[in-house]
């Protein structure tokens, strides 16, 4: 009895923790600075490249919001508005790309385009 009512204990905790990191969370979205972050490492940005992709990053995070708290919460009323807002954004980083630099670009938002893809859906999108 005493050793049925240790495992309880021990498991209830994992168990917790294993409901509350379910599928159905929402991935959490990256700040301008992670963006950026990630970017300067996959495209070996250099520190010019790096602030003006930042700046993109923050001029786009700031538009994202205004529309957010203006729709009520309601983002699949503005979908196709976030993603054109996410093309013109990586058409302003492509114009600050070198050839090569271009390149790996079009490979990263090519891998990003399929992580989006292959997540779960939300049963109310």
């Amino acid at each position: 009895m005493k050793l049925r009512s240790t495992a309880l204990i021990l498991l209830m905790p994992a168990c917790f923790v294993l409901l509350c990191s379910g599928s159905s969370a929402q991935p959490r979205r990256m700040s301008p600075d992670e963006r950026t972050a990630e970017l300067k490492k996959e495209l070996n940005l250099n520190e010019k490249q790096t602030a003006q992709v930042r700046k993109i990053y923050e001029q786009l995070r700031q538009e994202m919001e205004e529309m957010f708290e203006s729709s009520g919460g309601n983002r699949g009323a503005f979908r196709e508005t976030i993603m054109k807002k996410n093309r013109e954004a990586d058409e302003k980083i492509t114009g600050l790309l070198t050839k090569e630099q271009r390149k790996k670009f079009e490979e990263f938002q090519k891998e990003r385009r399929n992580r989006f893809e292959d997540r779960p859906r939300r049963r109310n999108e």
